[in-house]
């Protein structure tokens, strides 16, 4: 009995002794507990903090709380921000900033469907209720409106409320709120609506920033790096295990008694968040901080510069030679360089000499390590990397890593990154990416790498290949094409270099140019020396070189020639006149001549047009009779095709169900059987409960589609392709997947249309239907069905397309006739397709076209957006 005294005693004295050694630390929230920060939650349940040898405490926001003021302060060590952080060190108040766990904000701008509201222009004179008055936190939303020829004061401030039913009630015609949160009310109600998102205009800021003081830095760095590190290690694991975490929060941090639903929507839209456009969680790039201040500085918010190397925490230490590479460095004379000779500003040569944004990093390289270096020349690209392949060369200075290049080189880490954006004149509108102007011709500097691959992905693509950048950039100021690609960089040189003020960036591609120095593979100690020297370059530097070559005077030159072409023109413009005074002359008399003819000619006319207005009377009576009869037939043909469509929809209900009933079934046993056995708890019970719940509430939630679908809909509605198409294919999706025929959709579609959705509905199930049936009865081998959307500024199209061989030239012109089908199993009526031409061209005032591609057969529905 001792011995088990002492044992305990042991045991408690040491978890006591262990819970000393913790360092007790805080972290203030900016919200109240929600998932917004459950990684923080994880971290501390989990243990992840213990580990890392923390004891945190996690602290609710309150009123009256200033997270900053009392990270400062510290009264909390850490704490959550906005992006404003970056005006509060500009204000020298010493924070700094860790890692950003969500890459774009949530906060976004709402419109009811029914709002006629269909672009930011169309915010004008309309009520808008935002957060605050604040014009740093609202700075994402004046900056889109700026971009769109928008001013605040056009707009009428509501005051606000945080509470969406003003936007519900049309209080408000714009709404500021979360997409994790405001907008579940909205998906519950099924009310449609449409957001405005700052990053689709191209200011994406962070948000849920973990920040800390400079002094908390200084005093305990090794605190600091734990505690980020543990807490992104919790953010990983709770979205890795959202249901998980979702019960946790409903447990022990639910104080504003959200339900699970709410919470599964808000974690499911901050997982998006956090994880867009990187795969590394809590990324935060000092490039996109200087962009943010930037934006603040634009609109008067910000006016002292900032040391963003100071302000973004590096938790590495900065690293120096070993003796080895000291060694290699001394033995090593020179490093010979192949540079790209045709790059402005990145890299080129002028006047024999290698020049640009890279050479200038090189020559930084260079006073660091007291190395000379030999550049090789070359004519082409193509020709320097041929030399460093040949080991001609030691380093080409900016290069992108592909795997061909990896087979003869290694690459440092990026040290220069650039987002490839999209080049238009101004007067053209702003995109989101490339889809909306891929039909449009685009130039290209011949021999780029990008060419291909943007062929890759868009075979019918019209590039026009230029002899260089700024002949690329030039047909687009002259209105020759209509879009190019570039490098920002690119096209501020060229843009400032030679006045084409006309250009702007329209918007981003997914596309990223991250430039590395490219060292010969077998010198690895090279590669080693490169990465360290390139990390101990200040953003601060890249800084001052990029400005150094983006911002060039402009070239200023006379033309000579305008004032003979002014002259040559006035000529023109004399000769011009004097023709045609004399051909008026001529034509007045002949006018004089014909109106005495046709005065003789209206007495005939008007005797004429007693005979044929009899003549129309007796016609239109004969017309109505017969467009009565084609009316009642168009009825009982909609009805028989109706009656078809209805089978095949049982029979892909019947699919659909299967695997619910099947699931309830076996909850069902395995309730009765744990009953039997005498092992049915409360919460088992409530949990397989909850699950036949679920099941049943999709059977029904499919029967209502069902009914939805046939229901009648005499009056036209508002809808957009994509809607219809989500719908049709909560029916006909586990039917195609079912039969192992691939659905590949590609929705691009946005514009509003009035139409009667059911009958429209009806046609896409039709073609879908269709499509299903040819790959079925051919056994086409990987079978898939192509479902597009598109639009432009007056139509939406959708197409339907399959791969089953396409129509015989022989019938395609038939197959929208009546009663004919080219189905060779006795189940095709010949109505579906007639029917479906009917709908849209006459319904629906639209056209339904046919044709054969490469694979199988395409059926094209456009639809006016300006009736």
């Amino acid at each position: 009995m001792m011995h088990r005294v002492i044992f305990i005693i042991c045991i408690f004295t040491t978890l006591l002794f262990s819970q000393d050694k913790l360092q007790k630390v805080s972290i203030q929230l900016n919200w109240k507990h929600q998932f917004e920060f459950a990684g923080y939650y994880i971290a501390k349940e989990k243990g992840f903090y213990k580990k890392a040898g923390l004891s945190v405490d996690i602290k609710e926001f309150s009123n009256g709380v200033d997270v900053v003021d009392d990270v400062l302060k510290g009264k909390s060590t850490f704490g959550i921000g906005y992006p404003t952080l970056t005006l509060d060190r500009a204000r020298n108040n010493e924070v700094v900033l860790l890692s950003s766990i969500f890459q774009i904000s949530p906060y976004v701008l709402v419109t009811l469907k029914s709002s006629g509201i269909n672009s930011v222009k169309d915010f004008k004179n309309k009520k808008i209720m935002l957060g605050t008055n604040n014009a740093a936190d609202n700075a994402s939303f004046l900056s889109m409106f700026s971009a769109n020829g928008l001013k605040p004061s056009e707009m009428t401030r509501v005051k606000n409320s945080f509470d969406i039913t003003k936007l519900i009630n049309k209080k408000v015609d714009i709404f500021a709120g979360f997409t994790s949160n405001e907008l579940y009310k909205l998906d519950t109600l099924g009310i449609k609506y449409n957001t405005w998102d700052p990053k689709d205009y191209g200011f994406d800021f962070y948000d849920g920033i973990i920040f800390t003081s400079q002094k908390e830095i200084e005093k305990n760095p090794n605190i600091v790096k734990n505690f980020t590190k543990a807490s992104i290690r919790g953010w990983v694991y709770a979205f890795n295990h959202i249901n998980e975490t979702v019960n946790l929060i409903l447990k022990k941090y639910n104080t504003q008694q959200k339900t699970k639903k709410a919470l599964l929507y808000e974690a499911t839209a901050l997982k998006k968040l956090a994880y867009y456009q990187t795969q590394q969680l809590g990324k935060i790039d000092k490039n996109k901080i200087q962009r943010i201040y930037d934006i603040y500085r634009l609109l008067g918010l910000v006016k002292n510069k900032i040391n963003l190397d100071k302000f973004i925490f590096n938790s590495k230490k900065q690293k120096i030679l070993t003796t080895k590479e000291k060694i290699y460095l001394a033995h090593k004379k020179t490093i010979r360089v192949c540079t790209n000779p045709n790059w402005k500003p990145i890299e080129f040569t002028d006047k024999n000499q290698a020049q640009g944004i890279s050479i200038d990093t090189l020559n930084i390289i260079a006073d660091k390590l007291n190395i000379k270096y030999d550049f090789i020349k070359t004519s082409t690209w193509s020709q320097s990397q041929k030399f460093l392949k040949e080991k001609k060369c030691d380093i080409l200075p900016s290069a992108i890593k592909t795997s061909k290049r990896e087979t003869y080189a290694n690459f440092t880490k990026p040290y220069l990154e650039y987002n490839l954006a999209i080049v238009t004149t101004n007067d053209k509108p702003l995109v989101s990416n490339l889809t909306p102007i891929i039909d449009k011709p685009m130039t290209r500097k011949k021999g780029s790498g990008l060419i291909v691959k943007l062929k890759a992905k868009y075979p019918n693509i019209n590039i026009i290949e230029t002899k260089g950048y700024k002949e690329a950039l030039e047909y687009i100021s002259n209105n020759k094409a209509y879009f190019t690609i570039a490098t920002l960089p690119v096209l501020s040189y060229y843009k400032n270099k030679y006045g084409l003020d006309n250009l702007q960036i329209a918007g981003y591609t997914k596309m990223k140019y991250n430039l590395s120095i490219a060292v010969r593979k077998d010198d690895v100690m090279l590669l080693n020396i490169m990465n360290k020297s390139l990390e101990g370059i200040s953003t601060n530097t890249h800084n001052i070189i990029y400005e150094k070559w983006t911002r060039q005077n402009i070239i200023k030159k006379v033309d000579y020639s305008l004032a003979w072409k002014m002259l040559g023109m006035l000529f023109v413009l004399i000769l011009a006149f004097l023709y045609r005074q004399n051909t008026l002359r001529k034509h007045n008399k002949e006018l004089a001549e014909a109106n005495h003819k046709l005065h003789l000619s209206t007495l005939e006319i008007a005797n004429k047009s007693r005979e044929v207005q009899n003549l129309n009377n007796n016609l239109e009576k004969r017309v109505k009779a017969e467009l009565e009869k084609n009316r009642l037939q168009t009825q009982q043909l909609l009805q028989q095709s109706r009656l078809a469509q209805m089978g095949e929809m049982i029979r892909m209900i019947a699919h659909q169900w299967r695997q619910p009933l099947s699931a309830i079934s076996a909850t069902s046993a395995s309730l009765t059987l744990k009953a039997k056995l005498d092992k049915l708890d409360n919460d088992t019970a409530v949990e397989l409960g909850e699950k036949i719940s679920d099941y049943s509430q999709h059977l029904s939630s499919t029967i209502d589609d069902f009914r939805e679908f046939f229901k009648p809909n005499k009056e036209k509605r508002e809808a957009t392709f994509n809607d219809l198409i989500k719908n049709v294919l909560g029916i006909v999706e586990v039917s195609i997947i079912n039969q192992n025929i691939e659905l590949i959709t590609k929705l691009n579609s946005k514009n509003i249309f009035n139409t009667y959705p059911n009958e429209i509905k009806q046609v896409i199930l039709n073609l879908i239907k269709n499509a299903e049936d040819i790959l079925l009865e051919k056994e086409i081998e990987n079978p898939y069905i192509k479902i597009k959307t598109y639009d432009d500024e007056n139509n939406s199209y959708l197409s339907v397309e399959d791969n089953g061989g396409g129509i015989p030239k022989d019938i395609i012109d038939k197959i929208f006739d009546p009663y004919f089908s080219t189905k060779t199993k006795k189940d095709g009526t010949g109505l579906g397709l007639y029917m479906s031409k009917t709908i849209i061209e006459e319904h629906c005032r639209g056209k339904l076209d046919v044709y054969n591609n490469k694979y199988g057969a395409v059926f094209k529905i456009t639809l006016s957006t300006k009736l």
